[in-house]
């Protein structure tokens, strides 16, 4: 047997080289996040926030606004708009920045 050559016809290379380059290569980033107990913060926190949300009041200048619909504007490209929050309040009292 050591006498005759060994013959591979091309399907049965074709399907060894299919198989020799088929590999999967992933990169992945994971962030574990501690829990408490691994912190050393072990134990119940509870925090009671009270009173109302402060009212965002943003005026836009510039771009188009779409009829029809509400709070949609159009910006074209190399256009400019300008958001204003000044007018924002806080109804029980001053919003911290």
């Amino acid at each position: 047997m050591a006498d005759k050559p060994f013959k591979i016809d091309g399907k049965v290379m074709s399907y060894i080289a299919t198989v020799l380059f088929i590999c999967v290569i992933a990169v992945y980033a994971v962030f574990i996040m501690p829990t408490h107990s691994e912190m050393g913060n072990e134990g119940n926190v509870a925090t009671e926030v009270k009173g109302e949300a402060p009212i965002a009041v943003i005026n836009v200048s510039g771009g188009i606004e779409i009829s029809g619909a509400e709070n949609i504007i159009l910006v074209r490209s190399g256009e400019s708009i300008t958001f204003d929050a000044s007018n924002s309040y806080d109804p029980d009292g001053e919003i911290v920045e």
